[in-house]
């Protein structure tokens, strides 16, 4: 999102799990200031993270934003 310093300040954090057989992934986003785009770019992580990487991994083959 731009127009923003939400994100000035915060950390990302991503970790893997061993879990059932295969890789869970951890993501923290800590210290995000609250903002208007905050719900935003929690839906935008839940598509890279739990869409389009895990379509990736699964098939070779993404689903990047086209907006």
């Amino acid at each position: 999102m731009q127009n923003t310093d939400a994100w000035e300040g915060s950390t990302i954090l991503f970790s893997l799990k061993k879990e059932n057989g295969g890789t869970k992934l951890l993501f923290t986003h800590s210290d995000y200031k609250a903002s208007p785009c905050y719900e935003v770019c929690s839906e935008g992580w839940n598509f890279v993270l739990g869409t389009s990487l895990k379509a990736y991994l699964e098939s070779g083959k993404g689903m990047p934003y086209n907006g």
